[in-house]
């Protein structure tokens, strides 16, 4: 999901209870009531709580990705560790971890892909 709000789009200057503003380059000018007013905050911080609500959701599925991918990365050292600690000939156990490695790299490496595939990039700086 992805909300913008480009302020140059709408501009508002209350003077006295006369509202003057633009909306895409429309001039505007006529009396705002503090109902509407009110109504305009209501909107605004109606989006705001949405993008809010959303955005931590969005970082708890993320924050539960990452949680899950340190413990695959931990379980994958822990392969490499007993393999390392395996002495002598290539047995069928180790074989056996070496295919586990990999199956596991894998996994990882697909994790760390869907996760970038998902992430939003920068918002970008405007100067």
């Amino acid at each position: 999901m992805k909300i913008s709000i480009k302020i140059s789009d709408l501009h508002v200057h209350v003077h006295r209870g006369l509202f003057i503003g633009s909306q895409h380059s429309k001039p505007c000018c006529c009396l705002a009531t503090k109902a509407d007013l009110e109504q305009l905050n209501n909107t605004i911080m109606t989006t705001i709580a949405e993008f809010a609500a959303n955005m931590a959701t969005y970082q708890e599925k993320l924050n539960v990705a990452v949680r899950d991918l340190t413990g695959d990365i931990s379980s994958l050292a822990q392969k490499i560790a007993d393999l390392q600690a395996s002495q002598g000939q290539l047995t069928p156990e180790d074989q056996a971890l070496l295919d586990g490695i990999e199956a596991s790299a894998s996994e990882i490496v697909a994790k760390v892909e869907a996760l970038a595939a998902v992430t939003p990039p920068p918002a970008p700086v405007e100067e």
